[in-house]
């Protein structure tokens, strides 16, 4: 039970990292969805998808950023695919947005990947990683003055964006405390997992959208073989081992983080007191859509690749 409750408890802190940057980063702004006591019912769905995601990574011993990637995807298209429909909404395009262009790219590959990794590595790269996200979304904050004006007050902005960070912060600490040791679930807990979403797609999904039987799962069976592939000749540790050895998260990379907020208000209220629109939802739709078909590829091609991969490295230590 208490080995239960700590991977639980690691799910509910990675789920508000998944949180924040699909949905709270996403909407960029105070609403009813993104603040107390709306925003709890955003992370319930996005800790189940955490849960999913370790247990992902650790079964296919997930490492390389390709597979990295591709666990992201799965994540991805369980939020878009099965809990909500709008991957069927606008086909072949709404297969990449949002769910391989935001939840994989922005969500796992930056903000669970890139920014941990950040920490771990220095202060510098921390500050400068954090700014430059920060900065982005700065940006595209202002996509909302067309889609859903007024704009935002800079006050109310800078608020929210210090306070979501803040627990940010939070998550990402208690989250490596929580998964310094190995988070493998029970084969109970696997299986009830796997339960819960044949059972969702069954009573909610499809009822909803009968696209998804015919278009879901032959995508998640790609990525599903391509991660077994990448499982059966990756010899070392999952990336968890990585994000998250023994020794706790620096208290300085951590704090560093704040510069996300710090870059973001300064965007935003630059742009808000310049009065300049720029069109940030086109340019990210037209930049990150054929981006998340393009790494979708990539990281198949780079998994079925592991094998090679693993042969020179038993040839340069042998």
């Amino acid at each position: 039970m208490v080995h239960w409750l700590r991977r639980l408890a690691s799910a509910v802190s990675t789920g508000y990292i998944f949180t924040f940057f699909s949905e709270l980063s996403f909407w960029a702004r105070p609403t009813d969805g993104t603040t107390l006591p709306g925003a709890i019912s955003l992370l319930l769905p996005y800790t189940f998808g955490a849960y999913v995601f370790l247990l992902v990574v650790t079964a296919f011993r997930v490492r390389r950023p390709a597979a990295i990637f591709l666990s992201g995807v799965l994540f991805g298209w369980l939020i878009e695919g099965v809990f909500v429909q709008t991957a069927y909404n606008d086909l072949p395009l709404s297969i990449s947005f949002t769910g391989l262009a935001w939840h994989a790219l922005i969500t796992v590959m930056v903000g669970w990947w890139a920014l941990q990794r950040a920490m771990r590595m220095s202060v510098r790269r921390t500050i400068g990683l954090s700014a430059l996200v920060g900065a982005v979304y700065g940006l595209w904050a202002t996509a909302w003055w067309r889609e859903a004006p007024p704009a935002t007050p800079l006050p109310d902005f800078a608020l929210y964006a210090l306070c979501t960070t803040l627990l940010l912060v939070a998550a990402y600490c208690l989250t490596a405390r929580l998964l310094r040791t190995s988070f493998v679930p029970s084969r109970l807990e696997q299986g009830l997992l796997l339960l819960a979403i044949v059972a969702y797609v069954a009573l909610v999904t499809v009822p909803r959208q009968p696209l998804a039987l015919v278009v879901l799962p032959p995508l998640v069976a790609l990525i599903v073989a391509a991660l077994w592939w990448n499982r059966r000749w990756e010899r070392r540790a999952d990336a968890l081992a990585l994000l998250y050895p023994a020794t706790p998260v620096p208290i300085g990379p951590a704090i560093c983080l704040l510069a996300l907020p710090v870059a973001a208000t300064s965007v935003y209220g630059l742009l808000l007191a310049l009065q300049v629109r720029v069109p940030a939802a086109i340019i990210l739709y037209l930049v990150t859509t054929p981006l998340g078909f393009l790494a979708l590829l990539a990281s198949v091609g780079g998994s079925l690749r592991a094998r090679n991969r693993a042969m020179e490295m038993a040839d340069l230590t042998s």
